[in-house]
């Protein structure tokens, strides 16, 4: 289970740190910086954090022989007061996460917007990232089987809640993916019907109509850019 927790956590990382032509797509409106810590890399901030905090609740590391004599009650207390707000709480943008709460919204349309981005502090993300952290570094050998079946208890709980919450993303995303779809098709049409009767219009200034057709075709072009960024975030269908 250690290494398949690590496993999920590596693969979640690389997914959530993708980047499209330099802009990460998980990074909120933060799109120049890798948003997500590498919990497994050396010096991670994330992982420092993890570790202090069991060292300074238990009074030892997890690979002391004192771990065997955890209880389950204290490993559930030390998830709930210690884990927990690290992921779900302040601990996940001061150690975890340079990602913006904040999404990018794009103007598809000459008169409609639509969110184009996911954040990876969204909590369903969090929580899949709380269960893969706990099973990589609390199923250790040194821990006793009752708290290390504390451990699998909550993360299968958590597991369930981020499922849940990653759903109902990917859900927005293909609604914003149909209303770029949409608005550009919309457009398509408009700039056909100018670019065919305007030369029978009497009294239209070519140079205003030129730049009415030059506009929409300038917000198709964003539209299928649009459409590139929304189909990459289906990356988000991995995480679970």
């Amino acid at each position: 289970l250690r290494t398949a927790g690590a496993s999920a956590l590596q693969q979640m990382t690389g997914i959530l740190n993708t980047s499209v032509n330099g802009e990460y797509l998980f990074a909120g409106t933060n799109t120049d910086v890798k948003p997500i810590d590498d919990f497994n890399a050396a010096g991670s901030p994330a992982k420092a954090a993890f570790d202090a905090a069991f060292t300074s609740y238990f009074g030892f590391a997890q690979t002391d022989p004192a771990a065997a004599n955890i209880t389950a009650a204290q490993m559930d207390n030390f998830i709930t007061t210690q884990v927990e707000p690290q992921f779900l709480g302040s601990g996940w943008q001061a150690n975890w996460s340079s990602a913006t709460d904040e999404q990018i919204t794009s103007r598809i349309s000459l008169n409609e917007t639509t969110q184009t981005s996911v954040s990876a502090n969204d909590q369903g993300i969090r929580k899949l990232a709380m269960a893969a952290a706990m099973v990589s570094s609390l199923m250790t050998g040194s821990i006793s089987e009752a708290a290390q079946n504390a451990v699998v208890s909550r993360a299968q709980t958590l597991v369930g809640e981020a499922i849940g919450g990653i759903t109902q993303i990917r859900a927005e995303t293909g609604i914003a993916q149909q209303r770029v779809s949409d608005a550009s098709d919309r457009m398509k049409t408009q700039v056909h019907l100018f670019e065919k009767h305007i030369l029978d219009l009497e009294g239209v200034d070519p140079t205003e109509a030129a730049t009415r057709v030059a506009d929409l075709t300038q917000h198709i072009e964003t539209s299928f850019a649009l459409t590139a960024r929304l189909q990459q975030l289906s990356l988000l269908n991995y995480l679970t």
